[in-house]
């Protein structure tokens, strides 16, 4: 056998004794394995049964102490104080666009009662021309305007949107170029502001 094989041998050999060894003392030790001393003098052995051979040591008694009850930890974030809820945010719910007659400044007015005087001016004779001059004139007029207020149509929108803290806001804007549906806002001055 070489060498090498040799002191390996011996060290496993001698790893396996120590090892034994050591289970039999803790077994003594813990009372698991009896322990019987051999005295100097050679005494006659008794007979003893398995029973008294085995005797455990007496376990400690141990006091009972009351156990305390603690209640469980809060989480830590409902320690803190709630974050503030912004009472001018939301979310855009809606938004339906209408059209809006645009004003008048009078001047269609004023165009359609000449028109309307002039053609009334055409009809009948004597006094029925004078009253047909009149009603042209005053019906002109009414024209002449709402022919204006059409020409100056505006498309505006209704927005609404769902607030933070549960109400709902209807607003009336111009355009709606910053924002979209389902998006968050800020109402300032009245008009919204992607958030």
């Amino acid at each position: 056998m070489s060498d090498v094989a040799g002191r390996n041998l011996f060290t496993t050999s001698v790893a396996i004794i120590v090892l034994v060894a050591g289970v039999a003392a803790a077994g003594v030790l813990t009372g698991v394995l009896p322990y019987k001393s051999k005295s100097s003098t050679n005494e006659p052995e008794t007979s003893i049964s398995a029973q008294e051979k085995f005797v455990p040591p007496p376990m400690p008694v141990q006091k009972s102490t009351p156990h305390k009850v603690h209640a469980p930890m809060a989480p830590l974030a409902s320690a803190l104080p709630p974050a503030p809820v912004c009472g001018n945010c939301g979310v855009i719910e809606s938004i339906e666009s209408f059209t809006e007659k645009g004003s008048a400044s009078g001047g269609g007015a004023v165009a359609g009662g000449l028109l309307g005087g002039i053609l009334g001016h055409q009809v009948g004779r004597g006094r029925g021309r004078d009253l047909a001059t009149v009603a042209g004139a005053v019906g002109g007029a009414i024209a002449g305007n709402a022919v204006e207020k059409n020409s100056n149509k505006v498309t505006r929108y209704h927005v609404g949107v769902r607030m933070n803290d549960g109400t709902r806001q209807l607003l009336t804007l111009d355009t709606v170029s910053n924002i979209a549906m389902g998006g968050r806002v800020r109402i300032i001055n009245g008009a919204p502001v992607s958030d």
